[in-house]
């Protein structure tokens, strides 16, 4: 016959009078039985922090917000990670990051906070970057898969 069909190893088998018809019999059944609900979506926001200072403050927070939009009856979850701007690992501005975020089903915010490292130093604002990459059980909102985290100088 002319048809779909799906074995005990759920391989799909496509019957039909030659190639073409086959392709076409095949993609109206993917999208019958097989279209996915639309996933919500993430955005990260830009966020700041006063630097602090190490021997008052020596850790304190940069707060991150992830917004979902849409619903789901899955949880959703998404890969955190840092990179150094003009704020910098290696010149001890902030604790780096790279984490796996769950965000379940009946949530629309989560928060993620960065360590802040303060020091007495003159120097400009300093930013680094947040990414969201790889979801699972959601998309992320382009272009807003990048937050920036800046770090306002309070040293005089």
């Amino acid at each position: 016959g002319h048809g779909i069909a799906l074995d005990s190893n759920k391989q799909i088998y496509v019957a039909g009078a030659n190639f073409e018809d086959a392709i076409r019999k095949y993609d109206i059944w993917m999208q019958k039985y097989c279209n996915s609900p639309t996933l919500p979506s993430l955005t990260i926001d830009d966020s700041s922090v006063l630097e602090g200072n190490s021997d008052t403050d020596p850790w304190h927070k940069l707060r991150f917000t992830i917004t979902k939009t849409g619903t789901s009856s899955q949880d959703c979850w998404v890969n955190f990670d840092t990179e150094d701007n003009t704020a910098s690992e290696l010149d001890d501005d902030y604790a780096p990051m790279n984490t796996g975020i769950l965000i379940p089903a009946a949530e629309t915010v989560k928060f993620v906070d960065v360590m802040i490292y303060g020091d007495d130093k003159i120097e400009p604002d300093e930013t680094f970057f947040a990414y969201l990459r790889n979801p699972q059980g959601c998309t992320i909102a382009e272009p807003d898969s990048r937050g920036e985290g800046t770090i306002l100088n309070d040293d005089s």
